[in-house]
């Protein structure tokens, strides 16, 4: 399958080139003197690249204040807008017939943020005025305003060493940025809880046994298996995190991962298990209330980073230039292995999951006690 999105991509690149060359140049006037009505941000992404946007859409609003703008979710990310500051509207969708469906006018602006070609395509068929995105894997040609993807996108570390890739929230500035449109220096995101959702998050820990003065450690050890981390390891930090005086440690994650959940559960009785217990924004407000996230590689860090909880991060195939949180209190632990190192892949290729076992619980509890000691009044 590799080699065929390999060609598939060069295809696109090449009608991309022809088509560049073909269609008329010029008489469309700089976006930055754009007046538009209706300004869609069509972000299908996962939780921790929808909530790395915030900035970005945050920069859209300031440049265009009188214009409505509504963002598309992915549908199991949708209820996440009701944190952004920014849109005046959100909506689920993750297809261009969801997408035009969800719409309540023809935007004059489409911002894509996301790579895919089909995403481009959706942005494309809502009839938008004008569509700004990244030029990446030959889709440029769909867009009419274009900024030049940098060349560590989608791609493993060792095609881009010697580079330095932006965080993921500063690269989505950078889109705007490229196409002439004034952003902060302010790159990192911030949700804005909805009060139902905090005394929601606050009911549901009362339920779990969590008393006042508790301190609340959140553990979130499920993944992609390529990201996930040895269990024994987990159990060893999850009993010495417990130990700690007044101290509550709930474990935590979707429905799918329980199996990761039940053992430290077993081994730290008492533990509050939140697994598949709360919405994302519930979720959001459990972690706002948390003196402290361990968690691998996934959306519950940005989560927590971006409602003020210190995050201890542990990243094995990703490159956490791009993909670490943007916060103050943040700790990454990052396992390099020289061989695979920053594969990107969401399963590993190797016999022995190398970059993951090169993080030991010792490292772990180390930043862990000093983000506690750090965030402690």
């Amino acid at each position: 399958m590799g080699w065929r999105r390999t060609v598939g991509s060069a295809a696109l690149r090449a009608l991309g080139r022809v088509y560049r060359t073909l269609r008329p140049r010029g008489g469309l006037p700089p976006l930055r003197d754009l007046r538009p009505r209706e300004v869609l941000a069509f972000s299908p992404l996962r939780i921790g690249d929808a909530v790395a946007t915030e900035p970005a859409l945050r920069a859209l609003k300031a440049a265009y204040p009188d214009a409505r703008l509504t963002l598309a979710l992915r549908p199991a990310v949708a209820e996440l807008g009701a944190a952004f500051e920014a849109p005046d509207r959100t909506v689920a969708a993750s297809s261009a017939r969801e997408l035009r469906a969800a719409l309540p006018a023809r935007p004059d602006l489409a911002v894509v943020f996301g790579f895919r070609f089909g995403t481009t395509w959706a942005a494309r068929r809502t009839g938008a005025g004008r569509t700004l995105g990244y030029d990446d894997g030959g889709r440029g040609f769909l867009l009419t305003d274009t900024v030049p993807a940098p060349a560590w996108v989608n791609r493993p570390v060792w095609e881009y060493r010697g580079l330095e890739p932006r965080p993921q929230a500063r690269f989505w500035l950078d889109l705007l940025a490229g196409a002439g449109l004034p952003v902060p220096a302010d790159a990192v995101p911030r949700l804005r809880l909805p009060e139902a959702a905090r005394a929601r998050a606050e009911a549901l820990l009362r339920e779990a046994g969590l008393r006042e003065g508790d301190r609340l450690v959140v553990l979130h050890p499920g993944a992609e298996s390529a990201k996930l981390w040895d269990p024994a390891r987990w159990r060893e930090v999850a009993r010495a995190l417990a130990a700690s005086p007044a101290t509550r440690l709930a474990v935590a994650g979707a429905v799918a991962d329980r199996h990761h959940v039940a053992p430290l559960l077993q081994a730290v009785p008492g533990a509050l298990d939140l697994s598949g217990r709360t919405s994302l924004v519930e979720y959001a407000a459990i972690l706002a209330r948390a003196a402290l996230l361990v968690s691998l590689d996934t959306g519950a860090t940005h989560l927590a980073a971006a409602v003020g909880t210190s995050v201890v991060a542990l990243f094995g195939p990703g490159d956490p230039r791009i993909w670490a949180p943007a916060g103050a209190g943040l700790a990454v632990l990052q396992g390099i292995n020289p061989d695979c190192y920053g594969c990107k892949r969401p399963a590993c290729f190797r016999e022995r999951h190398f970059c993951m076992e090169a993080i030991g619980s010792d490292a772990v509890l180390g930043a862990s006690r000093a983000a506690l000691d750090a965030a402690a009044p």
